[in-house]
C-alpha cells in the first residue's frame, strides 16, 4: 500500500500522483495496509490527479484555496474527503469504480462541483447556505436535499456523495 502526502503553506500544491517515482520528494510508505493520498495547504490551491493510482483513501484540505481532484479509475470502496474554507472544489469521480464508495466535499464559501460517471448508481445529499443545488436530471429528488439514481438501492457498485457549501452552489454533473 501507499501513503502519499503533499503539504505546503500559502502556496499551491500540484501533484500528479500517477507518475511519482519512489525516490521523489513525496514520501511513500505502507500504513495500515490502506492506500492513501493526501494534499494539504494552509491557504493555497490543491490539485490531485489520482487517475492511474490504486488509492482507496483520499484527503484534500486547504484553508482558503481551490481544490481540484481527479479520483482514481477502477477504485474499490473509495473514501474521499475534501474541504476548503473559501475556495471552489471540483471533484471528478473515476470510471469503473466498484463496491461502496463515499465522497464528502465541503466548501465554506465556494462552489462544489462533482462529476459522476454516467451509469454509476449514486445517492447525493446536498447542503447549501446561500447557494442552490443544481443536480443532473438523471437523479430523482428523494426530499429537499437528497437525490438518487433509480437503481441505487439494489446496485452492487455505488457511490454516496455528501456535498456542502455555505455560500456557493452545489452542482452535480454526469460525464
Amino acid at each position: 500500500g501507499r501513503t502519499i502526502i503533499a503539504a505546503g503553506s500559502f502556496g499551491q500544491i500540484f501533484v500528479i500522483i500517477s507518475h511519482i517515482p519512489p525516490s521523489s520528494a513525496i514520501h511513500h510508505h505502507q500504513n495500515d495496509q490502506q492506500d492513501k493520498g493526501t494534499g494539504h495547504s494552509d491557504g493555497g490551491n490543491v490539485r490531485l490527479d489520482l487517475a492511474g493510482m490504486a488509492i482507496t483513501r483520499v484527503m484534500a484540505d486547504t484553508g482558503g484555496g481551490n481544490i481540484d481532484a481527479i479520483l482514481p479509475n477502477n477504485a474499490v470502496d473509495l473514501k474521499v474527503t475534501t474541504r476548503t474554507g473559501a475556495g471552489n472544489v471540483n471533484v471528478e469521480i473515476g470510471n469503473n469504480i466498484t463496491g461502496n464508495n463515499v465522497v464528502e466535499v465541503n466548501s465554506g464559501a465556494g462552489n462544489v462541483i462533482v462529476k459522476v460517471p454516467n451509469g454509476l448508481a449514486a445517492r447525493i445529499q446536498t447542503t447549501t447556505g446561500l447557494g442552490k443545488a443544481i443536480v443532473d436530471p438523471q437523479f430523482s429528488s428523494i426530499d429537499n436535499n437528497t437525490y438518487q439514481s433509480p437503481d441505487f438501492d439494489n446496485a452492487t457498485h455505488k457511490i454516496e456523495l455528501t456535498l456542502k457549501s455555505g455560500a456557493g452552489n452545489v452542482i452535480i454533473e454526469t460525464i
